[in-house]
């Protein structure tokens, strides 16, 4: 007995059909994606005037034939025909051996830098002019390439705009090839993108601003060693200890010798942490207010590396480096605001904290739209032995220092008051 379109059999194939759309699916995908990389060389060769001439030029002439209008015809004859001559401005490829160097590649927030163009053809035969463009940051700058002879070389130079803390990106160097209608223009990468660093302005810290940021003699622990400063006890001398630490008075007395032992003294540890919540700057983190936050934070972190101490600066899943001040200013020029956070400091500041060795002194640096209560939340996330310091970018304001409890306080109004304000904490 068979079964009728709605019994078993229909059933079945409704369920093989089915089990079949996915592999029909992943299959059309592919082939998408493919003719996508296919065609990107062309979307991105022909302009959108180009798209329209021969759109145009298409419509115009199919239209002419089915109405049999030879006036459709002729215009899309021109536009089709013009199409076709601009595209022969395309052919052929030019060997050039481009260079982009910048100089410095590092520099102060203001100072002066500039970008050095080289295009040498390596062409057996003499090239056209060409354009060449090069993108500086998010803009670019362009430069009308001469018909160059096997070898010869020609050379651009550009200001690269220094104004602002960041990263410029300049390159890659682009040659275009276009027809003189603007329907194509074709793009030929000749190098790699290169970094430009616009450090923060920074200002050195006098001994008294830097004193204020650590011990001076660091803190004594319980470890005992046998060379240190802080004189803990004596103990019988033993084959191949330090004659130096021979404490004769009291071998003297007792007629063996005895030498000097000391309690480990550890240097206390600096921990800066940055903030880069838009909701902590009266300007969303945009403007004077987070610049003058990073300048100061990487004024106290530069000062640390100098004088040999123990330093970390740290913002929302950020840790800067600090082997060096050249390592530290570089990762302080890429930091920009994060303006999509919900979270409160103390939940912005607990996984950063939570990979740091227990610090002398922690340092939080931010706007004037942190409220005090997240404040003393935040500085509660370290021990009592930790002194917790707030200082708040304020550009204008003069400078202030107050307690919040046991939270210092420094309004920072200018990178100008920012060592006076840390000589007045101590």
């Amino acid at each position: 007995m068979s079964a009728g379109p709605g019994g078993v059999d229909g059933r079945d194939d409704t369920a093989r059909a089915r089990a079949g759309l996915p592999a029909v699916t992943r299959t059309a995908r592919r082939l998408l994606s493919v003719s996508r990389s296919r065609l990107r060389p062309v979307r991105e060769t022909v302009t959108p005037l180009g798209w329209t001439a021969l759109g145009g030029g298409a419509l115009f002439g199919l239209s002419g034939v089915l109405l049999g209008w030879t006036e459709l015809i002729v215009v899309g004859a021109v536009l089709l025909a013009a199409a076709a001559l601009a595209a022969l401005s395309l052919f052929g490829r030019p060997l050039f051996r481009v260079t982009i160097e910048l100089s410095p590649v590092r520099v102060v927030e203001g100072e002066r830098a500039l970008g050095r163009l080289l295009v040498v053809n390596e062409a057996p035969l003499r090239s056209l002019p060409v354009l060449m463009e090069v993108p500086v940051g998010r803009g670019a700058v362009e430069f009308r390439v001469p018909s160059l002879r096997p070898d010869e070389s020609h050379e651009e130079l550009f200001a690269v705009p220094t104004r602002r803390r960041s990263v410029i990106l300049a390159g890659p160097a682009r040659s275009i090839r276009g027809d003189a209608l603007g329907l194509f223009r074709r793009a030929v990468s000749w190098t790699e993108r290169i970094e430009l660093f616009v450090h923060p302005e920074t200002r050195r810290l006098s001994p008294t601003a830097t004193g204020v940021m650590r011990d001076l003699d660091g803190r004594e622990s319980s470890t005992v060693t046998d060379n240190d400063l802080s004189f803990r006890t004596l103990r019988d001398y033993v084959p191949g200890d330090d004659i130096r630490f021979v404490h004769w008075r009291s071998s003297a007395r007792t007629g063996s010798l005895l030498v000097r032992q000391f309690e480990e003294t550890r240097r206390s540890r600096i921990v800066v942490f940055l903030t880069r919540d838009a909701r902590a700057y009266d300007d969303g983190g945009d403007g004077e207010d987070l610049e003058l936050a990073v300048r100061a934070s990487a004024s106290i972190a530069a000062a640390m590396i100098r004088s040999g101490r123990a330093v970390s600066l740290l913002s929302e899943g950020v840790r800067c480096r600090t082997h060096t001040p050249t390592a530290l200013l570089d990762d302080c020029a890429r930091l920009v605001t994060d303006p999509q956070g919900t979270a409160g400091l103390r939940e912005r500041m607990r996984p950063m904290l939570a990979g740091e060795e227990a610090p002398g002194i922690l340092v939080i640096v931010g706007g004037r739209g942190i409220p005090v209560t997240e404040l003393r939340s935040a500085g509660a996330l370290v021990g009592r032995g930790t002194a917790v310091v707030h200082l708040e970018s304020a550009p204008g304001m003069p400078a202030r220092v107050s307690s919040l409890g046991d939270i210092r306080s420094v309004r920072l109004g200018a990178l100008d008051q920012l060592d006076r304000a840390l000589g007045v904490l101590g």
